[in-house]
């Protein structure tokens, strides 16, 4: 089997999330500015108000794609993920025995996607393990001990031939 690991430090951009937090921070800037029991120049309203959508705009930034995203960053990350299978040509092995271990890190989660060969050599329960495990991939140890484990297996299922060379 064809092995490719890809490692990105995040699947997705969110930017919008970012802008909605520093709309919100905007917003509840100006509310205490305005209901607040202490006076404010005019002067200070605009800039400390943009000062709280910039907080609004870091914070998410630093905090909300390792916690918020639910079912968007998973999504982001299977898309990504497939992005990658294409781009790197997994598929393009001569017996569709490509395998890809797509990893992200702000998303803290992964996929593994298998072609046709890899599919019918392994069962199923087999490739759902490794992919239960992928959340759990922290550091690079514990991604070594999964790339063992698939190694292994692939090799007693998909043996090296004679002539096999490396296509990807």
């Amino acid at each position: 089997a064809e092995l490719v690991l890809v490692v990105r430090a995040r699947s997705g951009r969110y930017a919008d999330v970012h802008a909605l937090f520093g709309a919100v921070g905007a917003a509840l800037g100006l509310a205490l500015l305005l209901f607040s029991p202490w006076e404010f120049d005019e002067l200070h309203v605009i800039p400390l108000t943009i000062g709280f959508a910039v907080t609004g705009v870091l914070t998410s930034t630093l905090l909300v794609p390792r916690y918020l995203f639910g079912r968007r960053a998973a999504a982001q990350v299977e898309e990504a993920a497939h992005a990658a299978f294409s781009c790197h040509g997994v598929y393009r092995t001569t017996d569709r025995i490509g395998m890809l271990l797509y990893l992200s890190h702000a998303e803290m989660t992964g996929r593994l996607l298998c072609d046709s060969g890899v599919a019918r050599a392994i069962p199923a329960d087999v490739r759902a393990a490794w992919r239960a495990r992928l959340p759990q991939v922290k550091d690079a140890a514990s991604l070594a001990l999964l790339i063992d484990e698939v190694g292994e297996r692939l090799a007693g299922a998909l043996p090296r031939g004679a002539d096999d060379e490396n296509e990807l």
